[in-house]
């Protein structure tokens, strides 16, 4: 159903809020994925109706955020991080300097990193880490709203490579997907879901530990 936006996203009285950038139709860009009250204005005034849904806003960016998590990097260990992208061509183009995350969480994404840039790693693209939802299709909390949790759905290597898990029936791609998995995922995150489990067709799910 197209919705106009002002029916679903909160009044942001000046204050920057986070937006997962890929809802679907969200064609505001942002070095930094950071969306103004101002930005979603002129977005919605391109537009006769959108659709947009209330989980696609996180909490105002102002020190801590929920759970005392803090803010990911644009970077660890060399390695840049990248919202998903719809469009195939424009992969790999925008880093970012969020979302909310557990440091716990960071810190095993560093040292991944830092092992993976061994092999030439420099990019690597999620669809998201904070997300205060159970998971799905049960009444337990997620990891993502813990920010213990996160989606990976691509890496980028120095010498150009690209392998996306939406792609893992290609062999080639499978392979290199599959030494990922068995050699670093499994490696830092005590849980790793692939492409064989329910609506992960496009993503690594990987998290740590946590009392939901």
């Amino acid at each position: 159903k197209l919705v106009n936006a002002t029916n679903v996203i909160p009044s942001m009285q000046s204050r920057n809020w986070m937006i997962r950038a890929h809802a679907p139709g969200l064609e505001v860009e942002s070095p930094r994925i950071v969306i103004t009250q101002e930005d979603l204005e002129k977005f919605v005034a391109q537009r006769d109706g959108i659709v947009l849904n209330p989980e696609w806003t996180l909490p105002p960016i102002e020190e801590l955020g929920p759970r005392s998590m803090i803010h990911a990097p644009t970077s660890l260990a060399g390695v840049t991080f990248y919202y998903y992208q719809e469009d195939r061509e424009r992969k790999f183009i925008f880093p970012h300097d969020g979302p909310w995350a557990n440091h716990d969480l960071i810190a095993a994404l560093g040292r991944m990193c830092s092992d993976m840039s061994q092999e030439g790693l420099i990019g690597l693209e999620h669809i998201g880490i904070y997300n205060d939802r159970n998971i799905y299709g049960t009444n337990t909390t997620s990891s993502h709203a813990y920010g213990l949790g996160i989606d990976i759905s691509g890496f980028q290597f120095s010498d150009g490579r690209v392998y996306m898990v939406e792609d893992h029936d290609d062999p080639e791609v499978r392979a290199m997907l599959i030494h990922i998995r068995d050699t670093y995922l499994k490696k830092y995150f005590t849980t790793v879901l692939d492409w064989t489990y329910q609506r992960h067709n496009n993503h690594f799910h990987v998290n740590l530990p946590y009392n939901p």
